[in-house]
């Protein structure tokens, strides 16, 4: 009976035993599982964060491409009615004020007939005569300016080279192919250089002016370098040329 006791006895402790391994092992898998639905919940919500950053990042490009778009379309318009009004600017001061300064160079000397003046007056006459024709000229040089029609009707390359050969300071050298570019961004360049190499002129006293123009298939690009005194960025302000530049 003691023998049959203490069987029973250890038989009942190792039915214990293993219940009691089961169960730790229940709780193994148990842990197991939950650490692995703890991991996915955390990857899900990692995921959920991203694609919310993601989602907030792609709608602030989005808004400050549209943010762009809008400054462009505003820019484009402006350029447009400048590029206009230049135009016509330059129209009715080449054909109407010009015309009309021309009509009067050709209509003072029959004013004039057979008039007698003294030495005084004739040279007075003459020096009026003189000034007319500057007039005439400098207007003709500003209506080009404004607009010139070689740009219009020939390109960068054409009207560049016009434009520098007329500043006896200005060297112009133009590299790459002659394909026309859209009429707007031959505007924009011919009046970036414009201003620089006036700039030079006005401001630096440059005596010497190097414009280069390099165009590719795909870019545009070009440089001004003159050796005059230059400026301190620090201490001068932005004048209406740079920041026309800067935003043309």
């Amino acid at each position: 009976m003691s023998a049959m006791e203490i069987k029973y006895e250890t038989e009942k402790k190792e039915l214990k035993i293993g219940a009691l391994e089961k169960q730790r092992q229940l709780y193994i898998w148990l842990g197991i599982a939950g650490a692995v639905i703890l991991l996915i919940a955390l990857a899900f919500a990692l995921i959920r964060y991203r694609l919310a950053v993601s989602r907030r990042k792609l709608a602030e490009e989005e808004n400050h491409r549209l943010e762009q778009e809008k400054q462009l379309v505003a820019v484009q318009a402006t350029l447009d009615g400048e590029a206009a009004e230049r135009t016509r600017l330059a129209k009715d001061l080449h054909d109407g004020l010009g015309g009309m300064l021309s009509a009067i160079k050709m209509n003072l000397p029959q004013v004039k007939g057979d008039v007698l003046l003294e030495a005084v007056d004739v040279s007075r006459f003459q020096t009026a005569l003189g000034m007319l024709d500057d007039s005439i000229q400098e207007l003709r040089r500003v209506a080009h300016h404004m607009m010139p029609e070689s740009l219009l009707r020939y390109g960068l390359k054409v009207s560049l080279t016009d434009f520098c050969a007329a500043v006896p300071t200005a060297d112009f050298h133009y590299f790459g192919n002659e394909a026309r570019l859209p009429g707007k961004m031959e505007i924009m360049v011919y009046r970036c250089i414009h201003e620089l190499v006036n700039n030079g002129l006005k401001h630096a006293e440059a005596t010497q002016i190097n414009v280069q123009l390099v165009q590719e298939p795909d870019r545009i690009s070009f440089t001004v370098q003159d050796n005059g005194k230059g400026f301190d960025r620090r201490t001068t302000s932005e004048g209406m040329g740079l920041r026309n530049i800067r935003h043309p």
